[in-house]
């Protein structure tokens, strides 16, 4: 099944590839940051050990940290992980991968450029499952795919779809779609990054640092949720939205409550009753990340303007306990993508050329024709306006030119075609600039040079 997504373009068409990474602060500084808060932070706390050892985590070295989603996740996601991986390389220190089950994203699509009939190019998307309609993908059930779209581009693509395809089936078995998707990921991307520790958002409510969470917010709601409003406030260009009050006056807090089918709702304090069927929000979930579960948190570029607001209201809550710094990678990677390429003034060029041709006979060849039409169109300009002998040249004229596209139909359809297709290149050049294309769809060696160029930055 094929839906209709929406394309992001930018105006210049650059080449295809790794078009650029960024690792802030840079990259030759990660290391010794990781090492200052390591020592700052001294011996893991008991509280800290214990939320490690429940999550699977190591407790004998440090733990890099970052995540996303449970999707099929693009390039700039992949930038996150490879830093990571730089990092621990240098620093013996262990990689974990936070998969935020607790979202409504669609876990089975898969977007992919198409040409339609008509030999224009547009987003489109494999949809190997059914859309979960806003339900977390903790809840929702895996799936076993179809054949993937039979499509030029799919046939470009070689057996990266089947691969997909058969990476999917192979975790059929797992609990939920966000595990069958992450483990099919790692499958995939197992010759350009090794299999983080993963960690699901979801399995914090079983650890006992989030069910104290859980009961200090609860003992004082209104002061947690004016800490955390302020905060938001004075960074309102992370976009993160305010806490409320329900109808009943519950005060809300930043936590998931999910019901017996596995929606979610916002949780208000007066309807919780214990943390079993809790999950954190996003933005509080990398606090606790933060606070004790790593000691470096890799953000791209939408999680490092929130992540300020968790060292704003975060320590409050926890008593002043300093959260482990957050560093910043992504990077722009864009498709390879064969078929027509074009620039935006060819385009234009031709569209020109196929218009003017069936009123300028003399651009197929017809220069006596053209001398003709020329004439007609003088005695036309001469002659008196809403005059008999003004109507009948028209009348020549038109004839004239009917004549001619009649003639020359086979000449002036094929300029109508080469504009058709310069167009239908440009549009593939503006698929081509969207960064957000799948990182499994990308050619092996593009990823790989994302990997070298990544980890050539930290030397």
């Amino acid at each position: 099944m094929l839906g209709v997504l929406s394309v992001n373009a930018c105006p210049a068409p650059p080449k295809a590839g790794v078009r650029r990474v960024t690792l802030d602060p840079d990259a030759s500084a990660w290391a010794g940051l990781l090492q200052e808060h390591v020592e700052a932070r001294g011996p893991l706390s008991a509280e800290a050990r214990t939320f490690r050892e429940q999550l699977g985590l190591p407790t004998d070295r440090p733990v890099v940290m970052s995540g996303h989603q449970a999707e099929f996740w693009h390039p700039g996601i992949l930038a996150k992980l490879l830093a990571a991986n730089a990092l621990a390389a240098r620093t013996g220190a262990a990689v974990a991968w936070l998969v935020v089950d607790q979202d409504t994203n669609h876990p089975f699509r898969l977007a992919l450029p198409e040409r339609d009939d008509k030999a224009a190019f547009r987003a489109r998307a494999w949809e190997m499952g059914p859309d979960p309609l806003g339900r977390p993908t903790r809840s929702v059930p895996p799936v076993t795919p179809g054949s993937p779209p039979n499509t030029e581009f799919a046939a470009e693509l070689g057996e990266r779809l089947p691969a997909i395809r058969e990476a999917l089936r192979a975790h059929a078995g797992a609990t939920t779609a966000a595990v069958q998707v992450t483990e099919a990921l790692f499958d995939l991307l197992e010759g350009i990054t090794p299999s983080p520790r993963v960690v699901y958002a979801s399995s914090l409510a079983k650890t006992d640092l989030f069910r104290s969470i859980v009961a200090s917010m609860l003992a004082d709601p209104r002061s947690v949720q004016s800490s955390y409003n302020d905060a938001a406030g004075r960074h309102r260009g992370a976009g993160v939205r305010r806490l409320g009050e329900s109808e009943t006056g519950g005060i809300e807090l930043p936590v998931w409550r999910f019901d017996e089918r596995g929606g979610r709702a916002p949780a208000f304090q007066n309807e919780i009753i214990d943390a079993d069927n809790l999950a954190p929000r996003g933005m509080l979930a990398t606090g606790l990340m933060r606070l004790a579960a790593s000691d470096v948190f890799v953000h791209g570029t939408g999680g490092q303007a929130y992540e300020r607001i968790n060292d704003v209201w975060l320590p409050k809550l926890v008593g002043g306990a300093g959260l482990a710094p957050f560093f910043t990678a992504s990077a722009d990677v864009l498709l390879v993508m064969g078929g027509a390429s074009t620039s935006a003034a060819e385009a234009e060029r031709s569209r020109w050329l196929a218009h003017h041709a069936r009123h300028q006979p003399q651009m197929v060849g017809e220069t006596g024709l053209q001398a003709a039409r020329d004439e007609l169109v003088a005695k036309i300009a001469a002659a008196p306006a809403d005059s008999d002998e003004r109507a009948g040249l028209f009348k020549e004229l038109h004839a004239l030119l009917d004549e001619f596209r009649g003639r020359r139909s086979e000449d002036l359809q094929a300029l109508e075609h080469d504009a058709d297709t310069l167009a239908a290149g440009m549009d593939w050049k503006l698929l081509a600039q969207d960064r957000a294309w799948p990182a499994v769809v990308h050619e092996p060696g593009t990823l790989e040079r994302l990997r070298d160029e990544i980890e050539a930055r930290f030397g």
